[in-house]
């Protein structure tokens, strides 16, 4: 069958269950064989080229692992979500002349603040609330909270700090799904926690991804292939004795594991840039990390 968003799943299960071993094929595989294209004629010709063992399977894991891929790539989307959210709250503040001076403005200090901000708490009251370790920098945060913020930057502010909050307990929500669901894997994880870079939540992202066994990868080039770290090819367009637009790139696509280069990634830790061979230039080359303490590997 040909992997069509989300409808080729629930028949990919029903065969399992039938004990029929069907085979998923990318659209991109077949659509350059020859053939006519309706609905009947694909079945027709994606069976022909099945028979005569044309057609290259794509990599489905099982269903418990289909279904934790869903929890993951959900809280990835949840954590983006509450990216957005915190980076509209920077926003507010630097729109109303509001520089909070803190590491973290998430963190225990930095909710302080911005809930006094949106409750109205004066500016000593609010400055008196703070840990020790911050009283050093009392003089800054005094001129920075000095800014008078109205009514609906304070709306807006409370809105998206529970939006944060809502995101927070609904990613540990999907990492307890995740943990409970890979508890039979353990040994796994933990070798995976071995590579430098890797900590917990990735270790328990890939094998999510990639299923319980790895023989499905012919070598290490396919799976990174498929994981999409490796480079694609520049093809020309066809020729027609015309110009008919740019080069197109072909092969970028990632494609069965969008998240596993996206979670092959390293902490924001300075001790990896130390790490001499390969990773130490690519943890100088990675850039500053975004939000959840990962930057992406260069290509």
């Amino acid at each position: 069958m040909e992997a069509t968003g989300i409808y080729w799943e629930v028949v990919h299960t029903a065969l399992e269950r039938a004990n029929i071993g069907p085979l998923l094929v990318h659209a991109q595989h077949v659509k350059q064989l020859k053939g006519r294209k309706t609905d009947v004629t694909d079945s027709v010709w994606l069976a022909r080229i099945c028979q005569f063992s044309l057609c290259k399977p794509s990599m489905v894991p099982p269903a418990e692992f289909r279904a934790l891929r869903k929890v993951s790539r959900l809280r990835r989307q949840v954590v983006r979500e509450r990216s957005r959210s915190r980076n509209r709250i920077h926003r507010i503040l630097d729109a109303a002349g509001v520089r909070i001076v803190l590491t973290e403005l998430f963190g225990a200090n930095g909710t302080r603040l911005l809930e006094g901000l949106i409750d109205g708490i004066p500016r000593q009251a609010l400055l008196s609330s703070l840990s020790p370790h911050v009283r050093r920098h009392l003089e800054r945060l005094g001129d920075a909270l000095s800014a008078p913020v109205d009514a609906y930057p304070r709306f807006l502010l409370h809105d998206h700090l529970n939006a944060v909050r809502g995101a927070t307990r609904r990613v540990d929500e999907y990492d307890r799904v995740i943990h409970d669901g890979l508890t039979g894997y353990r040994d796994r994880i933990d070798l995976l926690m071995t590579i430098p870079g890797i900590h917990l939540c990735p270790a328990m992202a890939i094998p999510v991804e990639i299923g319980s066994d790895i023989e499905v990868f012919s070598s290490r080039r396919h799976f990174a292939a498929w994981a999409g770290l490796c480079p694609g090819n520049d093809a020309m367009p066809p020729a027609r004795g015309v110009y008919s637009g740019p080069h197109r790139r072909q092969g970028t696509h990632q494609h069965g594991g969008p998240l596993v280069h996206r979670r092959a990634r390293r902490p924001r830790h300075p001790q990896l840039a130390d790490v001499g061979g390969l990773a130490g230039p690519m943890a100088r080359r990675s850039g500053p990390a975004p939000e959840g303490g990962e930057a992406s590997l260069p290509r």
